[in-house]
């Protein structure tokens, strides 16, 4: 699922880049501060479900949560919130269900924290993800702020006494400063990835927009094969040639048809085999997934989140989880980057005026045993020729069985 905050600053006079925004970047939640809007009818998103807590007697203020018709939510109410807007929902998708609250504080509101801190110390007695997304004007070095103001200094006692986590990978969120703030339970901080500041995205408002992804992650399917590239065949020759004789003199009373059974005759054969390997042909682990793009590049970067993920167990404050959360982001972009040189690589060896490199490319993808060494070829984005293509085409068409 792929969620979205911003300080919108009104609304209805964001409501077509907004919409364009939630159709660009794929979002199915979307959470709200200062929307501005005391009607309850947003001017878009108007097939989504809205929860909203507007300011009934200030201008200004309001946050709203809005997720996609298919995804079930239940507004919780919440009572004595006079100091901040504060909204909270429980959202059940197909693969997690969590509580998401949007918060906004005003500046210079103390009060305002406790009051979204009292509704955080009551809603994490449920011990389901929880995750609070909002701007609370509250700036702290803790979450990457260069400077320090009261909201900011009472907000991280609280946290730390809450085992509450900042999630914000020092970027600012608003010009120089960070204010813009994603916190998490345990629960919820294991769920989140591909957390990211979008100062680039457009929304008429002085606020970056910040997305993330949330569900629960499948293990991955792990198979064992041989690893044939290093293989001293003359001593594995000789194993085989050892091995095999003391098979079958062992077995010699075995010809016989009345005294031949099966069962124990394929297991002693199979671990005869296994005898030939041992020590000579080593074997390797592959995932599902392809590993095309990984370099020594990306090796060290995932040692270097590994130690910082390790420092984080052994002494959970916010501080150890920020710097962990800033090298995970710094290895997503570098995999992402090298994916991308990986794509480009793969799509330019499908060239059909280069038909050696562009049939090599094709049967290594169809191939069992080499398919997870390249990626998923996507040709949709690359534009051709009309002879180019359908020579493309006719080539897919004499691949199909």
């Amino acid at each position: 699922m792929n969620i979205a905050q911003v300080n919108i600053r009104s609304i209805n006079t964001s409501a077509t880049l907004v919409e364009h925004m939630c159709r660009k970047q794929n979002i199915d939640t979307l959470c709200l501060s200062e929307v501005w809007n005391k009607t309850d009818k947003p001017q878009c998103l108007k097939t989504w479900n809205w929860t909203f807590r507007s300011r009934a007697t200030k201008r200004g203020g309001g946050v709203a949560i809005t997720t996609k018709e298919h995804i079930k939510v239940l507004e919780i109410k919440l009572t004595n919130t006079t100091h901040a807007d504060i909204a909270a929902a429980n959202i059940y998708a197909d693969t997690s269900s969590f509580t998401l609250i949007s918060a906004y504080v005003p500046p210079d509101n103390k009060d305002g924290i406790d009051e979204v801190m009292r509704v955080l110390k009551s809603l994490q007695g449920t011990n389901k993800p929880l995750i609070l997304c909002g701007d609370l004007n509250a700036r702290h070095p803790a979450w990457g702020d260069e400077r320090e103001n009261h909201l900011g200094h009472h907000l991280n006692s609280h946290l730390l006494a809450n085992n509450l986590h900042v999630i914000n990978n020092y970027r600012p969120t608003r010009e120089n400063i960070v204010i813009d703030l994603t916190i998490t339970n345990k629960q919820a901080t294991q769920l989140i990835e591909r957390w990211r500041v979008q100062p680039e995205v457009q929304l008429k408002t002085d606020h970056h927009l910040i997305t993330m992804q949330i569900g629960i992650k499948k293990p991955d399917t792990k198979v064992q094969r041989w690893d044939l590239r290093n293989v001293d065949w003359e001593q594995w020759e000789k194993t085989t040639h050892e091995q095999f004789e003391n098979w079958l003199e062992e077995n010699r009373d075995h010809t016989e048809p009345s005294n031949i059974n099966t069962s124990d005759l394929y297991e002693s054969f199979k671990d005869t085999l296994n005898k030939c390997t041992d020590g000579i042909i080593s074997k390797k682990t592959i995932t599902k997934h392809s590993k095309g793009h990984w370099n020594a590049a990306l090796e060290q970067q995932m040692k270097t989140t590994k130690t910082a993920l390790r420092k984080f167990h052994r002494r959970r404050d916010t501080h150890n989880l920020n710097i962990y959360l800033k090298e995970k982001e710094t290895l997503t972009l570098m995999e992402e980057d090298e994916q991308n040189k990986h794509w480009q690589a793969q799509l330019k060896s499908m060239d059909p005026r280069r038909p050696q490199g562009f049939w090599k490319t094709i049967k290594t993808h169809l191939n069992k045993n080499t398919k997870t060494v390249i990626q998923p070829l996507n040709l949709s984005k690359r534009r051709h020729s009309h002879h180019r293509r359908r020579h493309c085409t006719s080539s897919y068409r004499d691949l199909r069985p």
